[in-house]
């Protein structure tokens, strides 16, 4: 990880110069309170665990990899105001427990909006992992760029998250559990052609504290979450402001029931196809969707490296 960004040019305005340190994604309070998070932890791609140079040992880490991003003190001081004062206290609480808190509707706003721009900046083409290792072998995890100027920019605007973004919170069992599963529970997210642009869906998944949180990108193609669907995870965004929030009576969900979340799917789509409400959810089962493919919406697909 570099010394100093002084050099680099803040990646959220896009306009102003870095400060020496930028932004720590993991931030100083949770990292105070939890020195070495609650490793060890397991590093995926595409639901598959990293593997060390021996091809069959998965990297695992004590300690929670810390993660800065280049960004000015005025951003930085922002992401401070929206998301940090507001959501730390209630997080402390749902992280110090085993049974998580019941949440009044304005802490869960907070929570939500601390995960959606928290999991949205781990994955941010800019980001630095402290360690070196990680850092290299989780560059296929980073997001492409260039994204839209709304992706990120949002954090620091005071503007609303752009469509197309959810999130979703559920139990999940120790990350201390072997790490060496494989589940056939696989949900594809297709690189999408229409218009003569190309999108990326694209996911970020962690667990902490017995929490796994999940981000997905899919603007105008709505997703499925299969434990959304049967009541083990709960859609933390986008949610009504009225909603609260109370994870103790859900059940724990084992590693051989979560999801992977994988690419390897590209999809040509016809023109308005995205966001005319005539696309089938995204699920586990891709079939639904390149059945569409003589209604017009679907002009084509074809399977792709995964990567």
């Amino acid at each position: 990880m570099p010394k100093a960004f002084a050099a680099s040019m803040c990646a959220l305005c896009g306009h102003r110069p870095s400060s020496r340190l930028g932004e720590h994604v993991w931030p100083r309070w949770y990292l105070e309170k939890y020195p070495g998070g609650p490793g060890p932890y397991g590093w995926f791609l595409n639901g598959e665990p990293l593997l060390r140079r021996d091809g069959a040992t998965p990297v695992r880490e004590q300690e929670l990899t810390r993660v800065r991003l280049p960004a000015c003190e005025e951003c930085n001081s922002e992401l401070n105001r929206r998301f940090e004062e507001p959501a730390k206290e209630t997080l402390r609480g749902l992280f110090g427990t085993p049974t998580p808190p019941a949440l009044t509707a304005a802490e869960t706003t907070a929570v939500a909006l601390w995960f959606l721009k928290t999991w949205l900046l781990l994955p941010h083409p800019r980001v630095y992992y402290a360690n070196t290792i990680i850092d290299r072998i989780h560059r296929d995890m980073r997001w492409p760029e260039p994204a839209p100027p709304d992706f990120y920019r949002w954090t620091v605007t005071g503007g609303s998250p752009p469509e197309g973004l959810s999130l979703w919170i559920y139990r999940a069992r120790s990350e201390t559990e072997d790490l060496s599963w494989r589940n056939g529970r696989r949900l594809v997210l297709p690189t999408v052609r229409q218009d003569g642009r190309t999108m990326r869906f694209a996911s970020h998944e962690v667990t902490l504290h017995g929490l796994t949180v999940t981000l997905a990108v899919h603007p105008g193609w709505p997703i499925d979450h299969p434990l959304e669907a049967d009541g083990r995870a709960v859609r933390l965004w986008p949610r009504l402001v009225t909603d609260a929030l109370d994870l103790s009576g859900f059940p724990l969900v084992p590693r051989e029931d979560s999801i992977a979340w994988s690419r390897g799917l590209r999809v040509d789509l016809a023109p308005g196809a995205l966001g005319s409400g005539r696309l089938p959810p995204l699920s586990l089962d891709p079939m639904p969707a390149l059945s569409l493919m003589s209604s017009g919406l679907v002009l084509g697909a074809a399977a792709t490296s995964g990567r």
